[in-house]
Formats: C-alpha cells, sequence, structure tokens
C-alpha cells in the first residue's frame, strides 16, 4: 500500500475545522481494470481543488491497483474502512468488495456491504444527487460499459454537472487529462455557479451556501449582468483580434457583428449595425452578397465565390448559415480570405503545365531535330513571353563544333527561321559557346557584339548525358535575373536535351540504313551486271569455241587416212566430253541470265525455268498465270530472280513433291506468289506457334530487290508449307 494511503479517522478529531471542508464532492466511476483513466485523470488534477473526491470500482479492485491509484496524486489517498467526513483535497477509495453512500446534509461517507441492489457506482451517484443536488459532480470513466449511467442521468436531474469518457448521457464527453481541467477550473472559481446549470432565483438556500454563491436575488441578477458583460467583451476582444475579414448578420440579412478587418475590405462601420448587408457597397467585385446570404440561409449549405478587391487581388468569399442558440432564427457568417498567393501558384503552375504540354507536343510531332527545333523554339517564346530565341545545337566530326538549328522572332509574322534564312550573329554563337564551355545558364546584360538591342541575354545548356546544344532568348529590355524562370527552362533543357540526342541518334541510324541500302543495290545491280556479263560471254565465247572443237573432232573422225582403233576412241570419248561441256555451259549460261527473258518477257522465261527445274529435279510445278503481260525489264529481272531463289530454296528445305508458281494483276500490283506443301525453312516436328527460322542470304536478298521496286515481300511458314508473296505496283509495262 502507498505511503499516502491511511485509514480515515474519526470525524470528532476535526471538530470545527471549517477550512477542511470541502466546496463540492466529486464522485469518480472507475472500472477495476482501467486504473489508467483514473491515474490520468488526478496526473491533470490540481492538488488545491478544494474538493473532496471519492473513487468507487465497478467490479472489486485490488490493492495494487488503488496503490497505482496512490502514486498519480500528491493529494491523500483514504481507504473508507469507517463513517468518514470527505475533505478538501482528499482523495476517498473502499475495500474492494463494499460500495459508497453519502448520507446527511453535514456529509459523511458510509461504506455499505453486498448486496446491492444497483452498482456501486450507480447506487453512490444517486446518493450524490439526493444529498448534494446542484453541487453534486459525477464522472464516469472509460470501461464501465452502462454501468453507471443511472447514476449521472440521476445528478443530471438535480442540477449537477456529469462528465464521461465515453457515455453519451453525460453533460460533457472528455478524455480523462480535459475532465480534469474542467474541475480545476470550477475549483478555482469560488462562485462555482458559472460552470452549473440552472444557477439562479430558484436555488435553496442552503444549496447557495454549500456552494458559496450569493444569496440576494438582485446579488444574482449583477452577478449573471457582470458574467453576460464580460463575455461579450470578450467576444469583441477575439474578434477584433482576429486577422479576417468577417461580418456576422442576422435571419433578416442584417449585420450584428464584424471584425476590424471587414472595415476595409466590407467597407462596414459601427453604425451599420442593424443595417442590411445588401446595401452595403463592398471593396470587393460582388454585387449580388445578399443574393447569396439569402440562398445559403434557405438552403443551409456554405455558399463560396471567388472575387478580387480593388487592388486585383484574389479573396474567397465564403458564407456559412447558422442557427443562433437558443432561438430558431437562422443567420450567417460571411468571411473574405486572400488568396492571391495561392491564385498566383496557381496561376504559375497552370503556365508551366502549359509549357510542358507545348514542348511535349512538338517533341513527339516532329520526325527530325530539323522540323522540332523550329516549332519548339517559337513556343518557348510565346509562353515565357521572350521576343527572341535561338536553338543550337552540337555537331561531331573532327571537331565538336555548333550548328544553329532555328531562330524565332515575333516580327517574322511568328514563323521560326531556319538558318539559311538569316545570318547568325557572332554574338550569339559566342554566348552558345560560352554556355557549352561552362555546363550551367548565363545571364548576360547589355547586348552582344553586333547586336547591341538585346539588354537581356539568358542563355540555358541543353543536356543529355553530355552537352548537346544550347537555348539563348533575348529581350530589348532589361530583365530582372529570375531564378524560377532558370529552373523552369532548365528542367525543359534536359527534357529537350535527351529528345536531340534521340532525334539525333536516329537520324544517324537512318543515315546509314540509307547508305546500306544503297551500298546493297549497288552490290545486286553489279551481281546482276557480272551474271549477265558471264552468261554472254559463256554463249558467244565459251560455247562457240566448245563447237569449234567439234566441228575439229568431226574432222579428224572423216580424214582420209583410216584411224586405228585406239585413237579412234579417244576422238569419240573427246567429242563427247565436248558436247557434254557444251551442254554444262549452255545450262549454266541460262541459270545467269536466260536469254528468252529479254527477248521473250518474265512469263516465257518463267515456264522455260520450270520446265528446266522439274526435269531436273523431279519435283513437279504448276504455273498459273492472270493477265500478265511484259512488263518493265527491271521488274521482270527481279521477279525471275525470286522465282528461281524460291524454287531453289524448295529443292534444298522443302522436300515438296509439288509447287505453285502463281502470277497475277491485282488492283493495279502484280501479285506473285510462289507456295509448296513441304516443311519448308521450319523443323518438321516444330509447332506452329515456334518462331520463324533465321532467314539466310538468299531471302535477305530477295527482300532487298522487291524493295527497290517499292514493292512488299512477305514469306509464311505452316506446317503445311511455305508460300513467298511479292506485291509489286504496275507504274509502266513494257509490251
Amino acid at each position: 500500500m502507498s505511503r499516502n494511503l491511511q485509514p480515515s479517522a474519526s470525524s470528532q478529531r476535526f471538530p470545527g475545522r471549517s477550512s477542511l471542508v470541502a466546496s463540492a464532492i466529486v464522485g469518480l466511476g472507475v472500472a477495476a481494470d482501467n486504473v489508467a483513466s483514473a491515474s490520468e485523470f488526478f496526473r491533470h488534477l490540481p492538488p488545491d481543488t478544494g474538493m473532496a473526491f471519492v473513487v468507487v470500482a465497478h467490479q472489486p479492485s485490488s490493492s495494487m491497483a488503488i496503490a497505482a491509484l496512490a502514486r498519480s496524486t500528491p493529494m491523500k489517498v483514504t481507504d473508507v474502512r469507517q463513517r468518514t467526513r470527505p475533505r478538501a483535497n482528499h482523495v476517498y477509495v473502499t475495500s474492494p468488495d463494499d460500495g459508497l453512500e453519502i448520507e446527511g446534509d453535514d456529509p459523511w461517507l458510509v461504506r455499505r456491504g453486498p448486496p446491492f441492489d444497483s452498482s456501486p457506482i450507480d447506487a453512490f451517484f444517486r446518493s450524490l444527487a439526493q444529498q448534494r443536488r446542484y453541487g453534486a459532480i459525477g464522472v464516469l470513466l472509460a470501461g464501465t460499459g452502462t454501468v453507471g449511467q443511472r447514476g449521472l442521468g440521476a445528478i443530471r436531474e438535480q442540477g449537477g454537472l456529469t462528465y464521461a469518457e465515453e457515455a453519451l448521457v453525460a453533460d460533457f464527453v472528455f478524455r480523462p487529462a480535459a475532465i480534469a481541467r474542467e474541475i480545476a477550473w470550477l475549483g478555482r472559481d469560488r462562485s462555482l455557479g458559472a460552470g452549473l446549470r440552472r444557477v439562479g432565483a430558484a436555488h435553496a438556500p442552503d444549496v447557495r451556501h454549500i456552494l458559496r454563491l450569493p444569496t440576494d436575488d438582485r446579488e444574482v441578477l449583477r452577478a449573471e449582468q457582470q458574467s453576460l458583460t464580460t463575455v461579450n467583451e470578450e467576444l469583441e476582444s477575439l474578434l477584433d483580434s482576429l486577422d479576417l475579414p468577417m461580418v456576422i448578420v442576422d435571419g433578416e440579412r442584417c449585420v450584428r457583428r464584424f471584425t476590424s478587418a471587414a472595415r476595409r475590405m466590407v467597407n462596414v462601420i459601427a453604425s451599420d449595425i442593424g443595417r442590411p448587408i445588401g446595401d452595403i457597397r463592398w471593396n470587393v467585385s460582388v454585387d449580388d452578397v445578399d443574393e447569396i446570404v439569402r440562398r445559403a440561409v434557405d438552403s443551409g449549405t456554405m455558399a463560396q465565390r471567388d472575387v478580387r478587391d480593388r487592388h486585383g487581388r484574389y479573396n474567397v468569399l465564403t458564407v456559412r448559415p447558422h442557427r443562433a442558440p437558443g432561438s430558431g432564427q437562422t443567420g450567417a457568417v460571411i468571411t473574405l480570405v486572400d488568396i492571391d498567393a495561392h491564385a498566383a501558384a496557381r496561376s504559375a503552375l497552370q503556365s508551366e503545365l502549359g509549357l510542358q504540354d507545348a514542348v511535349t507536343q512538338q517533341l513527339v510531332g516532329a520526325s527530325q531535330v530539323a522540323d522540332g527545333a523550329m516549332q519548339l523554339l517559337r513556343g518557348i517564346c510565346q509562353r515565357t513571353a521572350w521576343p527572341y530565341g535561338e536553338l543550337w545545337v552540337t555537331r561531331s566530326g573532327a571537331s565538336v563544333h555548333l550548328e544553329r538549328m532555328a531562330l524565332w522572332s515575333p516580327l517574322a509574322s511568328g514563323q521560326p527561321k531556319t538558318p539559311a534564312a538569316a545570318t547568325a550573329p557572332a554574338g550569339g554563337r559566342a554566348i552558345a559557346e560560352r554556355v557549352l564551355g561552362l555546363g550551367e545558364s548565363v545571364w548576360q546584360y547589355g547586348g552582344w557584339s553586333g547586336r547591341q538591342k538585346w539588354q537581356t541575354v539568358f542563355a540555358c545548356p541543353l543536356k543529355a548525358e553530355r552537352a548537346v546544344g544550347v537555348l539563348v532568348l533575348c529581350d530589348r529590355e532589361r530583365r530582372p535575373r529570375d531564378e524560377r524562370l532558370s529552373a523552369r527552362i532548365e528542367l525543359l533543357g534536359r527534357q529537350i536535351g535527351v529528345w536531340i540526342e534521340h532525334k539525333s541518334t536516329e537520324d544517324q541510324l537512318r543515315r546509314h540504313e540509307a547508305e546500306y541500302r544503297q551500298l546493297s543495290r549497288g552490290l545486286l545491280r553489279s551481281q546482276d551486271d557480272e551474271r549477265r556479263g558471264l552468261a554472254r560471254e559463256l554463249h558467244d565465247s565459251t560455247t562457240q569455241h566448245l563447237a569449234a572443237l567439234l566441228m575439229n573432232l568431226d574432222r579428224i573422225g572423216k580424214a582420209d587416212k583410216p584411224l586405228d582403233s585406239r585413237l579412234r576412241h579417244l576422238v569419240t570419248e573427246s567429242r563427247l566430253l565436248a558436247e557434254q561441256c557444251v551442254g554444262e555451259i549452255r545450262v549454266l549460261a541460262n541459270g545467269l541470265q536466260p536469254p528468252l527473258l529479254d527477248e521473250m518477257g518474265l512469263v516465257s522465261a518463267v515456264r522455260w525455268f520450270v520446265a528446266r527445274f522439274t526435269e531436273r529435279s523431279g519435283i513437279r510445278v504448276e504455273v498459273e498465270v492472270h493477265d500478265v503481260g511484259r512488263l518493265a525489264v527491271a521488274v521482270e529481272r527481279i521477279l525471275f530472280r525470286v522465282v528461281q531463289e524460291s524454287l531453289v530454296n524448295i529443292e534444298r528445305h522443302a522436300a515438296s513433291p509439288t509447287a505453285i508458281v502463281s502470277l497475277a494483276v491485282v488492283n493495279a500490283d502484280l501479285l506473285l506468289e510462289v507456295r509448296d506443301q513441304g516443311r519448308g525453312l521450319r523443323d518438321g516436328a516444330a509447332g506452329v506457334t515456334d518462331p520463324p527460322p533465321k532467314t539466310g542470304a538468299g531471302i535477305l536478298a530477295m527482300r532487298e530487290r522487291v524493295d527497290q521496286l517499292g514493292g512488299e515481300f512477305d514469306i509464311h511458314f505452316t506446317d503445311h508449307g511455305t508460300t513467298v508473296q511479292v506485291r509489286v505496283p504496275l507504274q509502266e509495262r513494257d509490251r
């Protein structure tokens, strides 16, 4: 047990010591398993309130819980074991199985044992209400559930004060610390009537005496008038201290009160109290304030509107309806809040978002740096109000140098100029090279060499992983250094720098691709020329030589002098070899460049090649031709090569017994298809969902040849065969 927890002494030991009489008795209902709330209450309670505190537990409590309660307050904690008179600044508790009640006008604490008609808390609260009436104070902490709420109701019925941590039947629902501060305030106020309900002329003399209230009705009225005057003065002081224009109107929309800040904004003075709010000429841009207030009061909802004062500053006008306490009359509270800083920030944000959107649109829509640079520069200059701008981009070669991609001026009808449209001033290049070397933004005043009209120049590097350009903005007027603008442009500069680097890489790739295609086409043309030349040489020279050799061998065989059998046999073998060479060379020459292709056209050459291919490979090939005549020489040569390469691939890879070659004119395009029914270039065991096989040089060459004609080349692999499809636009046709 705590050292300040002692048994109570008999009342006869303190005869006539009125200084120890408690000004009020506070009943405290707690749960035995929630001593923490009671400890919090007493920790925040001053030890000199002049009140007595009686703690009643909902369930039997342990001595350890009582000891914890004793440690939380410097007041003396007494375990009530006999009839005890409550004294000021004391805390009283009871034994675990007993309850407490109050008896007599000169109150005593009396212990009651079980059985109980109701809970110990309800029983003590009812006895407190009956004996103390208006002077009763009941506190119910958390954890008791519904226990104690009937007792609180009894105290309320007698006019006492009730507090609770959770129960809604109390006058006030606070945390334990807040309840302690309220009770401390009551203890400091010696009248104690300012915090009680219905304190007035109807109070019994004994209650007024106990609570130290005035006993004369006139004194009561004067006290209440003084209290009302004090409250009014405090309210006026509070309103005057608010740096917020506020006007309170009644149900008739007449002025009741206003703050000092409202004098300037609302143009209201003391003589306007009672005047309709609509008759006052406000110093802000609002003409229908009376209608706004009427709609807000009638609907019971808050109304807001953005207005501007005479200086152009933005304010938000708010009308909140309210109902006066104790009456059914509805009024409204009108406030004005300066939001000019917020409006400026919002405008700046909208401007920033607009600039970002404009830059993004230009960056996304441009295909090349030169095209995007011109539109980009115009958007930046127009949205940031700079009358002149230049965009410089680095070019790599033997050395890194700057090239002006665009310049913009509103004098040029709002259209950007290309670098060729105007000569680059030396000053623009000089400041761009300076910024590129420094790697940071530069503000320059006084113009540049040869361009003295520019009084303010701002240059910002365009960075990606490295500096890839410089943005230069110029103005004829002297502008103060704007760090916010610098930050905005630098942020854009990083985005533009990444875009320039990306587009430069794309341009470089396009150039390399064009060079590759040009080289590839040149190689294919050279290959075709070499084939034609070789075929012509074989046909015109080698074949003729072999023909002469055959003629000579025939002459030897028909000579007048007969040959012996051995020589005759050698001549016969030589003739057979020469004839075989002639046939192979003829086949080789026709494969390199069949004479029918130039003489009779594509269809005849294809039929001839298919017949020879079927004879050699054993693959039956069907040729389907639909309305195809002579074509341009380049078209016929390339399409023949496609047919030739496709059939060779079928022979080598497809293992197909048949094939189909189809030529047709569809929608002014020539459509060529070569189909087989074999496994094609795909492994026969693979599924249809497998990726296409790696194509060889032959397919790449076919694709490149068709691309030279502006056509389309597709190859489809399935489990049922392979299809090569070529579509070429017919621009002209050789007849």
